[in-house]
């Protein structure tokens, strides 16, 4: 008796789990790309948010430069900037600005350091929030693709040109592999692996 019930205890059998490993895989097939495609989106609305917000400060920050504190800054150095739609000429602050005036806050001369800070100031150090981690002496973001800049410096990019008198033209945001671009109406268009302006 005792034979019996233990030979009627029995577990799966090789085909049933190989069953039931096909329909997880089939059901983690479906699944993934779903979740990839949110997480990318999501990641896309972020990073064109952000740029809108730093858009908005840096207007901010080149008014209180033309209003206070700058009378004693070196002239601003224009650059001749190629975005994908337009070449102009402009006054540049990049994420190397940033941090060099984030790392000897006591030491600003130029125009673009004066603008630099004040943006710190409207934003409340925060640019970009968790993703502001900009480290003095890494190259110029210009002409980059973004996925390669952002791997090769680990950090995001930024480009803010700008005219000391009439303010932003543009602000270029870079990170996790997508640029966004504000023009000086406001508008965003942000791309995967997009290209950094470039300057000559």
């Amino acid at each position: 008796m005792l034979y019996k019930l233990q030979s009627k205890k029995e577990g799966f059998t090789l085909v049933e789990l190989i069953v039931v490993i096909a329909i997880l895989v089939v059901l983690i097939s479906l699944l993934v790309p779903n979740i990839v495609g949110y997480i990318d989106s999501s990641t896309q609305a972020a990073v064109a948010s952000e740029a809108k917000s730093i858009f908005t400060s840096a207007q901010s920050a080149c008014a209180l430069s033309r209003t206070s504190g700058t009378a004693d800054a070196s002239p601003t150095t224009f650059k001749t900037i190629t975005t994908e739609t337009e070449t102009f000429t402009a006054g540049c602050v990049t994420n190397n600005t940033i941090a060099g005036v984030l790392e000897n806050p006591t030491s600003i001369h130029t125009r673009e350091e004066y603008i630099a800070h004040n943006l710190l100031e409207v934003m409340g150090n925060n640019v970009g929030n968790k993703n502001f981690s900009f480290i003095s002496g890494t190259p110029e973001p210009y002409g980059q693709n973004v996925e390669s800049y952002n791997t090769s410096t680990s950090q995001s990019g930024l480009i803010i040109a700008f005219n000391p008198k009439t303010g932003v033209h543009f602000v270029e945001w870079g990170r996790d592999g997508y640029l966004a671009h504000v023009d000086a109406g406001g508008h965003v268009l942000c791309e995967e692996g997009g290209t950094f302006a470039s300057v000559s």
